[in-house]
């Protein structure tokens, strides 16, 4: 089983942009951009910790931030190919590398050692 999660470059910034909201805010006294602050942090601490997708051996499982599975994708070996860092299903595209934080290379390996 393999656990995906989020770049950590997305949550990073997302912490740094609610540090820039709070300061202000507590500088300058409250303000309606404050609430973004309090709805970023949460959202950024979930993307830190939670995992966006769970390869199994007979199935891909994409999550939401709270953890619950959205959507299930059945496979078998033949069926995956890894093209232009997105991965397909008999040619359908399920995920791309590029917001996950695994590279097409981790992602070919461990296809192989489940082959």
């Amino acid at each position: 089983m393999l656990e995906i999660k989020y770049r950590k470059i997305f949550p990073l910034f997302m912490l740094a942009c609610c540090t820039v909201i709070f300061w202000s805010a507590f500088v300058s006294g409250f303000q309606l951009i404050t609430v973004m602050g309090f709805i970023l942090l949460p959202v950024s601490i979930l993307m830190l910790t939670k995992n966006v997708i769970v390869i199994k051996t007979d199935c891909i499982e994409m999550k939401n931030l709270l953890g619950m599975t959205l959507k299930r994708y059945p496979y078998k070996y033949e069926q995956i190919s890894i093209r232009n860092n997105n991965l397909y299903i008999d040619n359908q595209r399920v995920f791309s590398t590029i917001l996950a934080g695994i590279s097409s290379k981790q992602l070919k390996a461990f296809f192989i050692s489940q082959q």
